[in-house]
């Protein structure tokens, strides 16, 4: 499985990389689209994996 943080670092450089290009200008906006769907998998699944954890010292952490 790949790391959250390896998936955010490519969805950055994705982003960064990201430009309209007059040749193909749908291009942008499907990248556009598979990255912001990508960032959505990506807050779901933390979401999911969240976990809140009673401490003995009366105070909740988030795992």
């Amino acid at each position: 499985m790949i790391d959250q943080r390896e998936t955010l670092a490519e969805l950055a450089a994705r982003v960064q990389r990201l430009a309209p290009d007059r040749r193909d200008p749908e291009r942008y906006y499907c990248e556009k689209s598979e990255i912001a769907a990508a960032l959505r998998r990506l807050a779901r699944d933390f979401d999911q994996s969240s976990k809140i954890i009673p401490n003995n010292t009366g105070r909740n952490r988030t795992v």
